[in-house]
């Protein structure tokens, strides 16, 4: 038997296709904020067996699309919105300190150059898809791992893990999409013409621009729990452990 046609390889490959159904359903808000989520009503949703849906599950809470629930089950994940704006105040903090080290010239330029060559195109090649999402975190994470130094990109990543399952809105809308790539590739070039107060300025305004359209998007979806809307029983714990 070839390795292409491998059980173990068939498995994989059902599992991928799954999570990527699973993550564009709950990125187009098919389920509800909270809503419980059990392996017999998926596997009979999409048309598979339980063993892809267990490990699908198991790969979306680790996006932080979903929340895991000790002896209850999965549960879509929900933030207050409070936590949402802290969580890009750091974000700001982090990434103007990358450009604005970048535009100084310490750290990679080559790497940044080769950023450039993905998001300095034209607007036939920026189509929407909910899995630019990932493409978009390799650029805010490679900034900051060219910048260097052990502490930026780690944070980064981290905050990136909780903003994942809010954030694939941004990329199911074509103006949003079109901005981004307009704003990274300003980004990369106020980067690599040395300008550090630029550099850091675009950053800032780029990322707050995702704010406010997540943000939007997210409370009127009921992704984010308001200021003063109170989270019950469940979702106290769900919040607890994504901030885990």
């Amino acid at each position: 038997m070839s390795q292409s046609t491998t059980p173990s390889r068939i498995g994989a490959t059902r599992t991928g296709e799954l999570v990527d159904h699973l993550r564009g359903d709950i990125a187009a808000g098919s389920f509800a904020p909270g809503e419980r989520l059990t392996e017999g009503a998926l596997a009979t949703r999409y048309g598979t067996s339980r063993t892809p849906v267990r490990e699908a599950l198991r790969v979306l809470t680790q996006e932080m699309l979903l929340v895991h629930v000790p002896n209850w089950g999965h549960r879509v994940a929900r933030l207050r919105s409070t936590d949402l704006d802290d969580l890009y105040a750091v974000r700001i903090g982090i990434e103007s300190q990358s450009v604005r080290r970048l535009a100084l010239g310490i750290g990679d330029l080559t790497a940044v150059r080769g950023l450039l060559d993905t998001w300095d195109v034209g607007p036939d090649q920026r189509v929407a898809d909910v899995n630019l999402v990932f493409e978009d975190e390799r650029f805010h994470e490679g900034l900051a791992a060219a910048a260097g130094g052990t502490v930026l990109l780690p944070l980064l990543r981290q905050i990136n893990r909780r903003l994942h399952s809010l954030r694939m809105r941004e990329f199911v809308d074509a103006d949003r999409v079109q901005r981004t790539y307009e704003e990274h590739a300003s980004i990369l070039r106020a980067i690599l013409t040395g300008d550090p107060t630029l550099a850091a300025a675009l950053m800032h305004a780029h990322i707050l621009a995702g704010q406010r359209f997540v943000r939007e998007s997210a409370l009127s979806l009921g992704l984010v729990a308001g200021v003063d809307e109170v989270l019950d029983d469940a979702e106290q714990g769900m919040s607890a452990e994504v901030t885990s």
